[in-house]
């Protein structure tokens, strides 16, 4: 599911960032549209760049195998 933040789209993975907002909703439109399958070919992104993933620590306790050792 694409989420549009101004002129930034959200994908999965990715942030594609366009020159206007009319662009980033014409792409989201894009994406919603299934019959469509390379939405960034037919409208350009002015650059795309990959999302961070949010790095989650496990505490010791909840690690099953930190547990079989202790």
């Amino acid at each position: 599911m694409a989420v549009r933040k101004g002129t930034a789209v959200e994908d999965g993975n990715k942030i594609y960032h366009f020159a206007d907002e009319q662009s980033a909703q014409a792409f989201v439109d894009c994406l919603a549209d299934d019959s469509v399958t390379s939405c960034s070919q037919r409208i350009k992104p002015v650059s795309v760049e990959a999302k961070k993933p949010a790095v989650t620590v496990a505490a010791r306790g909840d690690d099953p195998e930190f547990k079989m050792r202790a």
